[in-house]
């Protein structure tokens, strides 16, 4: 059977209640959170399974950081950090997946080894999860092989 899905940030005036309401009757059977506070996708979550629907995706952070990932040091670990912490929250309120940006911004850094070694942790974590990571909007397509 085909599942679809809608974005949870399509309401205009519904609360998330009524509106996980109205998209099930309309025949939807999962969302994709686009939200990156945890807190607010923990909130939504017993809306959304108490509605019948499952989550497809969230969104892991990236305003203003994901740049930061392939350079040295601790602003690339505190980077790392927060995806980690969304593919944690993914487990937990049973998101198979987590979207992942590799850079931000029309100038995205050149891939770095250090870069590459915290996707390489990010993905083994995302492993033990049983979590999936998908990347999306790509600035420099090199950057995925590297």
């Amino acid at each position: 059977m085909r599942e679809l899905g809608i974005n949870l940030g399509a309401r205009t005036e519904m609360d998330i209640p009524t509106f996980c309401a109205h998209i099930r009757e309309l025949g939807f059977t999962r969302v994709f959170s686009g939200s990156t506070d945890p807190d607010k996708v923990r909130r939504q979550a017993e809306e959304v399974h108490a509605a019948g629907l499952c989550y497809d995706t969230l969104h892991a952070p990236f305003k203003g950081i994901m740049n930061a990932i392939w350079q040295e040091g601790d602003e690339g670990e505190e980077t790392l950090r927060q995806l980690m912490t969304c593919v944690d929250l993914c487990a937990e309120v049973d998101a198979p997946i987590a979207v992942v940006h590799l850079s931000a911004g029309e100038k995205a850094p050149p891939p770095t080894d250090a870069g590459r070694a915290r996707f390489i942790r990010l993905v083994e974590h995302a492993a033990t999860k049983n979590v999936k990571i998908a990347f999306e909007n790509q600035r420099k397509l090199g950057n995925i092989g590297w």
